[in-house]
């Protein structure tokens, strides 16, 4: 239970969850062999100081005694541990019932028009991304023992919520009001972070992450491929959406072929959109084999394409002399193209030409959504879109290929609180226009 203020009014269930949660998973983690990894609070330590790793705690609420309380349920059980002290966190909340503050910043921005925040206890907060990034360091070199991981410039949520407004572009009124209804927090807690920074890891400052924040929110690659198709992207389906991407691609398309095939699953969609546009039959030659996960995010290349190949599944009676269409969402670094294309070829296809409804990715993601050393088939110097076009459809022996242009693709797709992140389809060698 990580909220003081129900941590407050519900000590019995934080103990419950807290302590003898806690212990239970020690314990488990012991019977295995398993390292764990505890993430505790700053609200271990009393107000207004600054503290090590080593430092003696001294909570001060509910919340940081139980959690103090589960470090040492932790270090009494085990011996191979990571306890990881974070002061508050910020980012992306994923499940339900998670109140994480960005969020309820623009949320309520959007509905009231107005948000009071408190403005007289000073956090340090600190982005979620960097303390799985850090944790990710820790269990690599195989660390043992307490780290802290925070940030080193105070906000009160007033100036934590002004920030969020600025990057954000929201309009309404920030009111500040003194202290918290329920659960008074310890101010002015900071945590000394030499032993993590020793490492490597790197910590964002406050107004950096959040502009990373707004990146990943408004990234247009999530809509195409992460996104559910019934997941709600201001107000319109990511189905709905990525099926518009393929009507798009497919008007003023005169191409002389016999069926559609979507790459599964991503492409399900835009093939559908592509096939209604251009009166192109759609089948599906190649299905998917569903005991198999998808491979975009294996960073090993030799396990990806083999996972590819068995996962990829042609119908050799529906592609065989046809003249086929193969609809993806996105090309990357090439290797699911490659596999189909060679799928459809072993099938006996006439022709294969290939429709792309997003923009050739120029450049890696430098805000977590894709990997930073993803390697891009469409980097090599090329100057403009047409250029990439005739290098792939040489490389892979394609009849034809064709991206969306940057225009076309951005007119679709649309924005978080207005703004849309396409780094990936528009930095690199040649700009926007296409």
């Amino acid at each position: 239970m990580s909220d003081p203020d129900t941590c407050g009014q519900n000590p019995d269930t934080a103990v419950e969850l807290n302590e003898h949660g806690t212990r239970n998973v020690a314990e488990a983690a012991k019977r295995v062999g398993a390292k764990l990894v505890y993430i505790s609070t700053s609200f271990v330590f009393p107000a207004n100081g600054t503290y090590s790793p080593d430092d003696t705690p001294n909570p001060q609420t509910v919340y940081g005694q139980t959690k103090h309380n589960g470090e040492q349920i932790v270090q009494d059980e085990l011996d191979d541990y990571i306890i990881i002290r974070c002061p508050k966190l910020f980012g992306a909340a994923e499940l339900d019932g998670v109140n994480e503050i960005t969020e309820s910043i623009l949320q309520a921005f959007t509905e009231d028009g107005k948000v009071e925040l408190d403005d007289s206890t000073e956090r340090y907060p600190v982005f979620v991304d960097d303390v799985i990034s850090a944790t990710q360091r820790l269990l690599d070199i195989d660390a043992q023992g307490i780290y802290h991981i925070s940030t080193h410039e105070p906000y009160t949520k007033y100036e934590f919520g002004t920030l969020v407004a600025d990057i954000f572009d929201m309009e309404g009124e920030l009111i500040p009001i003194e202290g918290n209804p329920y659960v008074d927090r310890p101010s002015g807690i900071e945590l000394e972070t030499a032993d993590i920074e020793r490492l490597g890891v790197t910590i964002q400052p406050v107004e950096q992450a959040l502009n990373t924040i707004k990146h990943q929110r408004g990234c247009s690659f999530k809509t195409i491929y992460s996104f559910n198709p019934d997941e709600l992207i201001e107000g319109e389906s990511a189905s709905k959406i990525r099926a518009r991407l393929g009507q798009e691609l497919g008007r003023n398309d005169d191409i002389e072929a016999d069926i559609v095939v979507p790459v599964p699953e991503s492409g399900i969609y835009p093939a559908t959109g592509y096939a209604d546009e251009t009166g192109i039959p759609l089948y599906h030659g190649i299905i998917r084999d569903y005991e198999t996960d998808k491979t975009l995010y294996e960073p090993n290349i030799e396990d990806r394409t083999r996972m590819l190949r068995k996962k990829l599944v042609a119908v050799e009676d529906i592609l065989e002399g046809e003249r086929v269409v193969i609809v993806d969402e996105a090309v990357i670094s090439g290797l699911t193209l490659s596999a189909v294309i060679d799928k459809c070829q072993t099938a006996g296809a006439k022709e294969i030409h290939v429709r792309i409804p997003s923009p050739p990715m120029r450049s890696n993601c430098s805000y977590g959504v894709l990997s930073e050393d993803a390697d891009l088939i469409a980097t090599n110097g090329h100057k403009n879109k047409n250029e990439t076009e005739s290098q792939i459809s040489d490389q892979f022996k394609l009849d034809s290929i064709r991206f969306l242009s940057q225009a076309k693709f951005a007119k679709c797709v649309p924005g978080d609180f207005g703004f849309t992140c396409m780094d990936c389809f528009t930095s690199g060698e040649y700009g926007s226009k296409q």
